[in-house]
């Protein structure tokens, strides 16, 4: 099979809920994006790194980006405010909040190189 025929079977974009996985696992799923994605497609991820503390999740965004960056990826952070998004009532019975910060921050990846 040529290159080309093998871009055709690659995904034009990927969204990998990370819920509940550890660091390791993205960093793991991180090696195989060149394997998955189209060079232009658009790869993002659940981004809730350290979500009940704002310090150390600014610095996952920044690790994470750094890490991607090495990869051949750029990484945009998109802020987006939710802070009044869910009402308490949401939360009622939840043990564990999974996100407690006020601003989420979108990950979207594309490769550095340009598409032939």
């Amino acid at each position: 099979m040529s290159d080309l025929d093998k871009r055709h079977e690659l995904c034009s974009g990927i969204f990998f809920d990370t819920y509940g996985e550890y660091y390791d696992d993205l960093r793991e799923f991180h090696q195989h994006l060149p394997t998955l994605l189209k060079p232009g497609g658009i790869y993002s991820f659940f981004n809730g790194l350290c979500g009940s503390n704002a310090f150390f999740h600014v610095v996952y965004c920044h690790l994470v980006s750094l890490e991607l960056e090495n990869l051949g990826y750029s990484t945009q952070l998109i802020p987006l405010p939710v802070k009044d998004c869910l009402g308490e009532q949401v939360w009622e019975g939840v043990k564990q909040r999974y996100w407690q910060l006020d601003t989420y921050y979108l990950p979207v990846c594309q490769s550095v190189e340009d598409p032939e």
